[in-house]
């Protein structure tokens, strides 16, 4: 995760939409959100509340929307969010089958937004 890729997706949060990140491995899930909460605009921006249980990381804005996070390995049972962001190559580093299986779990994690997207980085 950069700066660039965490203002954007941030930008997009707080007009509501709701933001999953994929990162590549579980342990680097911390170091994204940290990511996040190091731009002064968004660590100073009203009703913003970071969540750094593990599992359960996200960072909610108040009556807009929220970013979550999780790695590439996580079941993702149950998430819904309207732009799903793949950071830092998390896909290319799974094998085929992996990787086949991961973009049908993030299909269904869109499909039930009007404006539902995948981005890589």
């Amino acid at each position: 995760m950069n700066r660039f890729a965490a203002t954007g997706l941030f930008i997009e949060a707080a007009k509501g939409q709701r933001i999953l990140v994929i990162t590549p491995r579980r342990h680097e899930i911390g170091d994204a959100l940290d990511c996040f909460m190091r731009i002064e605009d968004v660590a100073t921006w009203p009703g913003v509340r970071a969540r750094r249980a593990n599992g359960d990381e996200r960072i909610d804005l108040t009556g807009r929307g929220r970013i979550v996070f999780h790695s590439a390995s996580s079941s993702l049972s149950g998430q819904s969010a309207d732009i799903v962001f793949i950071d830092d190559e998390a896909d290319r580093r799974l094998s085929d089958t992996d990787r086949d299986r991961l973009y049908m779990r993030l299909r269904h994690v869109v499909a039930g937004s009007s404006t539902g997207e995948i981005v890589r980085s």
